[in-house]
């Protein structure tokens, strides 16, 4: 599956949310199907990278199962917090990856050609982030980040900013279009309801 032209591209699980919507807890690991959403993620993106760590805060034993490296944020500031938590982090430094991927723990559908096609794109325009779209809506969270990018989110985080949507803004960021002819690939699971969606998507497929 991997075919990276060349490059080397590390995954990162964010998992760092508290799951409030969903009632609290880490949402990532309710049942969909006969396993977690978690190892939905893991089973689809696993396959396209060199490497896969999780960002998790709490304690680590419970994503054990896993056995995946367990990177926690270094600051209460949001989903940045944990991509600047992973480029810093020995587990990912000694990788020496060309590229960051991030993608959401609640996004069971992720498409299989996900890393190729935000790579590809990337490569083309030169851009320090290549973040997924939809004709809904572009994904913050689902994209590929350049390591090099590590001290500007330090600085803007340092600022007193949070906002995926406008780090991104500041940076060359491309989107990269995605279509599919069974639902959104992107969909992610924030509530119970959008878990029992999911379980009707899950059976149809």
């Amino acid at each position: 599956m991997k075919h990276h032209f060349n490059q080397k591209v590390i995954g990162v699980i964010i998992a760092g949310g508290s799951g409030r919507r969903f009632g609290g807890g880490d949402k990532c690991l309710h049942r969909l199907g006969d396993r977690s959403i978690l190892q939905h993620v893991v089973e689809r993106v696993g396959p396209q990278v060199d490497g896969l760590v999780l960002n998790v805060n709490g304690d680590p034993h419970r994503f054990s199962q896993y056995q995946l490296p367990c990177i926690a944020d270094e600051s209460p500031l949001g989903p940045l917090s944990g991509i600047v938590a992973t480029m810093g982090h020995e587990t990912f430094r000694k990788e020496k990856a060309d590229w960051l991927l991030t993608v959401s723990s609640d996004c069971p559908f992720l498409p299989e050609n996900l890393v190729n096609n935000l790579l590809s794109t990337a490569s083309a325009n030169g851009s320090d982030v290549a973040i997924a779209a939809t004709s809904m809506r572009e994904h913050y969270l689902i994209g590929l980040w350049r390591p090099r990018l590590e001290p500007n989110i330090r600085a803007y985080l340092h600022s007193g900013q949070a906002s995926v949507k406008g780090l991104l803004a500041e940076v060359k960021c491309t989107a990269v279009q995605f279509t599919s002819t069974i639902g959104d690939p992107f969909f992610n699971v924030n509530t119970p309801q959008d878990l029992r969606d999911a379980e009707r998507h899950l059976s149809s497929r």
